[in-house]
C-alpha cells in the first residue's frame, strides 16, 4: 500500500493515514521490521520520481504551478532539489566496484 500511495505522489503522512497509524509508528515499524523499512525507502524513491515528472512536465509548458513545485521538490527532497543537494551524480564515486565489477564512465 506504500509504494503504491506513493506512486501516486502521497507523501507519508498520507500513507499513515491510510493504515491508520501516526508517524512515529511508521518509523518504528521501518525501524523494526526490514521488510516495511524497504518498503518506506521504496516508496520514496517512486515519490520523488512523481515529483520529478511533474517538474518535467511544468518546464516542458504543461499546466502547474512551477513555484510551488520547486518549494515541494526543494523542501521535501533536500538531498536532490534543496540549495546544497548532496544526492547528485558528483556524489558517487567513479570507478568504483559494483557487484564484482568496474564501472565505466559513460562515453562523451
Amino acid at each position: 500500500m506504500v509504494t503504491d500511495l506513493a506512486r501516486q505522489g502521497h507523501f507519508p503522512e498520507e500513507w499513515c493515514t491510510r493504515i491508520e497509524v501516526s508517524l512515529s509508528t511508521m518509523y518504528n515499524w521501518a525501524n523494526r521490521y526490514p521488510d516495511f523499512d524497504e518498503a518506506c525507502q521504496l516508496g520514496w524513491t517512486y515519490l520523488t520520481a512523481y515529483w520529478t515528472r511533474q517538474a518535467l512536465q511544468a518546464a516542458l509548458g504543461g499546466p502547474a504551478d512551477t513555484k510551488l513545485l520547486i518549494h515541494i521538490l526543494q523542501k521535501r527532497f533536500p538531498d536532490t532539489w534543496g540549495h546544497t543537494a548532496r544526492n547528485t551524480h558528483a556524489s558517487f564515486p567513479t570507478g568504483a566496484k559494483v557487484q564484482g565489477a568496474t564501472a565505466k564512465k559513460p562515453s562523451a
